[in-house]
């Protein structure tokens, strides 16, 4: 059981949160930032503006996720439910998840897929285990092999 800061972690988060949203707005010119999500909100991270002509929907929400972990265990973990709340994957309103990823090479690896294929991966029981954790053994997690989640992903690089 890990002995988790939350303010250390939220600090990491935000700056990882920041970070994607730079990221996407120079890989994909057709992303208008719009905002951040405040407070608890748990079914989105990062507002965009989806200015494609033939797009469905105009604004474009996505959830950020940075593991830390893979880098031990080659593994990604999807966490779906918090202490006696939904959270992660079931809670999600993302269109896109990106996660920014440590991996065992010691790069950093970053994948953005829509969450419809994360959930289509856990329908179809892809991961290799489901298992607690967190700080208080309250938080559920799937892990799948970081090459399940490439499978589904496009990976980006930071320049």
């Amino acid at each position: 059981m890990g002995h988790y800061d939350f303010y250390k972690d939220k600090i990491k988060a935000d700056v990882t949160e920041v970070e994607v949203a730079h990221l996407l707005c120079e890989k994909l010119s057709f992303l208008e930032f719009k905002g951040r999500s405040v407070g608890k909100d748990r079914e989105k991270d990062l507002i965009f503006n989806d200015n494609r002509p033939d797009s469905k929907k105009s604004e474009m929400l996505i959830e950020v996720k940075e593991d830390f972990y893979c880098q031990k265990s080659g593994n990604v973990a999807v966490e779906y439910f918090d202490g006696d709340h939904y959270s992660g994957i079931n809670a999600t309103k993302a269109d896109y998840w990106v996660y920014k990823v440590h991996e065992p090479s010691t790069a950093i690896g970053y994948y953005i897929m829509p969450t419809r294929e994360l959930k289509r991966l856990i329908t179809e029981k892809k991961y290799h285990r489901d298992l607690a954790g967190g700080d208080k053994g309250e938080t559920y997690m799937y892990l799948f092999h970081l090459e399940d989640i490439q499978s589904i992903s496009v990976k980006f690089h930071k320049e």
